[in-house]
C-alpha cells in the first residue's frame, strides 16, 4: 500500500519498501537532535497543537 499508493509515507518495518518517488531517509540530511536537550513540555504542547497527540 505505501510502496504503490499516494500517500507517500515511509514504511518502517523492516524490509517494506517505501514509495520510489520518496527520496532515501539519508538524503533527507535531517539535523542530529540530543533528546535530552528538548523542553518536553512545550514539544508536548506542539505535537498535541499539530493533533499528534
Amino acid at each position: 500500500m505505501l510502496r504503490d499508493g499516494t500517500s507517500y509515507e515511509y514504511a518502517v518495518g523492516k524490509g517494506e519498501a517505501s514509495n520510489k518517488a520518496l527520496p532515501p531517509l539519508a538524503d533527507l540530511q535531517a539535523p542530529k537532535v540530543d533528546a535530552s536537550t528538548l523542553n518536553n513540555a512545550k514539544v508536548v504542547e506542539m505535537m498535541t497543537s499539530a493533533g499528534l497527540l
